[in-house]
């Protein structure tokens, strides 16, 4: 079958094609959407063996949720330490973060096949002011 890094990119592709056909006709708003690929990219390297969902909601707000096959694997990481932990490395690795409005870390356990969406068990959303990326939109 495929490598878990083949699935994520062919996910990748997929959601990158779905996500352009609805996105905003801007230049700044495309080049939101063509930053995700990359950030999701460097989440799964960075959270190795856990699957990562990124979205983006009305160009403005930007979703990632962190889950895997046991609650367990990400017991430190459901902690409001380990989302801050997870919203810094996006801030640091997403280049359009400056037209973010919120930013949500979500936790969660997967559920089901390839496609199948995961039961948040823990969930953190920061708004532009209160970011941990240091700047104020």
């Amino acid at each position: 079958m495929f490598t878990t890094k083949a699935r994520y990119t062919a996910l990748g592709a997929l959601g990158l094609v779905l996500v352009l056909s609805l996105a905003s006709c801007s230049v700044d708003g495309g080049r939101a959407v063509l930053d995700l690929v990359p950030l999701q990219r460097k989440l799964v390297a960075e959270y190795e063996g856990t699957k990562i969902h990124v979205d983006l909601q009305n160009g403005h707000r930007l979703g990632i949720t962190l889950s895997s096959n046991t609650p367990s694997d990400l017991a430190y990481q459901q902690s409001a330490a380990g989302a801050r932990q997870v919203a810094e490395f996006v801030c640091r690795n997403y280049p359009s973060m400056d037209q973010i409005d919120s930013l949500r870390v979500a936790f969660g356990v997967h559920e089901g096949g390839l496609l199948a969406d995961a039961k948040i068990s823990a969930s953190y959303t920061w708004e532009q002011n209160e970011l941990p990326c240091g700047f104020d939109g």
